[in-house]
């Protein structure tokens, strides 16, 4: 269990990582609006080759991210849709061909949304955020304020996890969990 810690790392993370990550990615967009975002960001400051590196970083990131995000995506529609059809949540999502199948099929979808261009994507990335950010957040701060209303315990562990390497794996799922915001202020010079 990690308790507080948690909170403490997506306090931390969000003001000493995330938000100065954003803005500095909101001010590049504007200063160099360009085509490319970080690639000419970069080669302005540092060179082609630099920039090169960066960029092929950034795709064996997304090379690792995509298929992990999309297998993740796959065994929870497994969960959402197994008491639905009576079907064995536990033994689909561990089917590697119903996780291929579904992992490809939401790369393609992805890929086909974003060839209809960035007024779609940004729409949906609205109601992404307000479906599947802010509104389990204001659920789960409801569903928590009623269960403290009703004189129910607190259950947050205030001691810190066992030993650094737990730590320092939490922090780095803290952080991994909230990469990507600087994707929405990089559009900052379009809006």
């Amino acid at each position: 269990p990690s308790g507080i810690l948690i909170v403490i790392f997506y306090i931390l993370g969000t003001i000493f990582f995330f938000i100065p990550c954003a803005v500095a990615t909101a001010e590049l967009s504007t200063k160099w609006p360009y085509n490319g975002g970080i690639s000419c960001w970069i080669e302005e400051a540092f060179g082609k080759d630099t920039s090169f590196f960066v960029v092929w970083m950034q795709w064996i990131y997304n090379l690792i991210w995509f298929p992990s995000i999309t297998a993740f995506a796959a065994t929870h529609l497994a969960y959402c849709l197994g008491p639905i059809f009576g079907f064995n949540s536990l033994t689909i999502s561990n089917n590697a061909t119903y996780v291929t199948l579904v992992s490809l099929g939401v790369f393609w979808l992805a890929t086909l949304i974003n060839c209809k261009g960035m007024e779609i994507v940004n729409k949906l990335s609205s109601i992404g955020a307000l479906a599947g950010t802010l509104g389990p957040m204001l659920l789960i701060t409801l569903l928590g304020v009623i269960w403290l209303i009703k004189g129910n315990p607190i259950h947050i562990v205030m001691q810190p996890a066992d030993g650094v390497y737990n730590t320092l794996g939490l922090m780095i799922v803290v952080l991994f969990s909230l990469m990507g915001i600087e994707m929405a202020s990089s559009h900052a010079g379009a809006v």
